[in-house]
């Protein structure tokens, strides 16, 4: 009878501990993921997968699946720039962003409240 008890509170136990975990990374890979240029919660900007008409500010980013980083940027001329890099990840959607370019810091880039066409993003440096 103990038994039964025991492993009745423990199950009890381990389906009261169990929260939504945050979405599979694969949710997010090999996506442009574009600035919204809309503030998120503590910090972190939107961003959408598909561009927004906005001509002059140009920002986002893609995780490839092989740990390749791309990041879209304007350069010095207004002109669409990408900067090729790697990811590694850090933990529950947190990626070690290395860039090619050995000039160019590297940053953590971190992702919450990951959906099928929006994120939230914020780069920690």
């Amino acid at each position: 009878m103990r038994y039964l008890l025991y492993s009745s509170a423990a199950a009890l136990l381990t389906l009261a501990g169990c929260q939504k975990s945050d979405p599979e990374p694969a949710a997010i890979l090999n996506q442009d993921w574009f600035n919204t240029f809309e503030p998120g919660s503590k910090g972190y900007t939107i961003f959408a997968n598909t561009r927004q008409n906005q001509p002059r500010r140009y920002y986002g980013f893609r995780l490839n699946a092989d740990g390749t980083y791309l990041e879209y940027d304007l350069g010095p001329v207004d002109v669409p720039v990408e900067r090729p890099g790697t990811w590694r990840r850090e933990g529950n959607l947190k990626y070690r962003i290395t860039f090619t370019d050995p000039d160019r810091s590297g940053y953590l880039l971190r992702i919450s409240n990951a959906q099928d066409k929006q994120l939230q993003a914020r780069r920690d440096y």
